[in-house]
C-alpha cells in the first residue's frame, strides 16, 4: 500500500460456524487518480479451540488449518478505456483492465467452434491461441465493468 489505511475491510474479524456464510466489503479510501492497483487478499481461519486454549500451561496441540487468497483489483477512478488490434493482436492501451472474450471458428479445426477468455491488464498484447478471429464467424467483445464492447 502506498498509505496506511488506503484499502479497508468489514469485518474487520469474523467467525463463522460450520457451513456458514457471509460477505465481506472492501472499501478503497486511496488517491483518486488514474492508476489500476492490486492487492493480494489473503484469509488464514483460526480454529476456535486454539483461541481459547490461551493458558499458562504448555502444550503440543495439532490442529488443520485453510489458507484462501485472491488478488483485488481496484480501478482507477479517472478511467480511459482504449484499445487496438494489430495484426491480429488485442492490445490494451487504456488504464484499466478488461476482460476479453472471443468465441467462433476454431484455428485448428475449422468445422468446430471454440471460446477463450481473459482478464488483460493496461499494456497487455493478446494474440488467441484457439480463436480464428480473422474468420468471418468469429466474434470478439470485451467487458470493462457492466458494459460490453463489441469488437468484431
Amino acid at each position: 500500500m502506498e498509505m496506511n489505511g488506503e484499502l479497508l475491510l468489514s469485518p474487520s474479524r469474523l467467525m463463522l460456524p460450520a457451513k456458514a456464510k457471509n460477505n465481506v466489503r472492501f472499501f478503497y479510501k486511496g488517491p483518486a487518480d488514474a492508476k489500476e492497483r492490486y492487492y493480494r487478499i489473503t484469509w488464514l481461519d483460526t480454529a476456535l479451540s486454539a483461541d481459547e486454549q490461551r493458558q499458562e500451561r504448555r502444550q503440543a496441540v495439532a490442529t488443520t488449518s485453510a489458507q484462501i487468497g485472491t488478488i483485488l483489483v481496484v480501478t482507477p477512478r479517472q478511467h480511459r478505456f482504449d484499445y487496438a488490434i494489430e495484426k491480429g493482436v488485442l492490445v490494451n492501451r487504456g488504464n484499466a483492465s478488461y476482460r476479453v472474450v472471443a468465441y467462433g471458428v476454431c484455428r485448428d479445426q475449422p468445422g468446430k467452434q471454440c471460446r477463450e477468455t481473459y482478464y488483460d491488464l493496461p499494456g497487455k498484447r493478446r494474440a488467441f491461441k484457439r480463436v480464428d478471429i480473422h474468420h468471418e464467424k468469429s466474434h470478439l467483445g470485451l467487458w470493462l465493468g457492466q458494459e460490453f464492447v463489441v469488437v468484431k
